[in-house]
């Protein structure tokens, strides 16, 4: 599988995502994960992206893309390159990409997104 193409985004207050960190900023007693200072304006973020966070079901393979206008077309030259990987490991099934980058914000995709979830805990 292709590596994406690293794509930036920068958040500001009013965001969800940018409002969900603030709220967590005391808890991290204002600093980042990695010691930096909590921006307080805007941050620039870098959504995870991935090829491999596909969902498999009965029919339907269901992948990521992430090319959108506006951005390089190397950006959908590799998402054509991974959906055709994917049409080649299942021919008999329906590929069919979205554009993920929207749940990459939290740091998971589309098989993350979909997990099972049992109906009782098996604790």
């Amino acid at each position: 599988m292709p590596v994406p193409e690293l794509i930036y985004l920068t958040i500001r207050a009013g965001d969800f995502v940018y409002d969900m960190w603030q709220e967590s900023k005391d808890d991290l007693k204002g600093e980042l994960f990695d010691g930096s200072p909590f921006p307080e304006e805007e941050m620039v973020v870098l959504p995870a992206l991935s090829y491999c966070n596909f969902l498999i079901t009965n029919n339907i393979v269901i992948a990521q893309k992430y090319y959108s206008e506006g951005l390089p077309l190397e950006v959908k030259k590799k998402d054509e390159e991974a959906l055709n990987i994917l049409k080649s490991v299942f021919p008999d099934r329906k590929v069919v990409a979205i554009n993920a980058l929207a749940l990459n914000l939290y740091g998971g995709g589309i098989h993350c997104n979909t997990r099972n979830i049992p109906a009782k805990s098996l604790l």
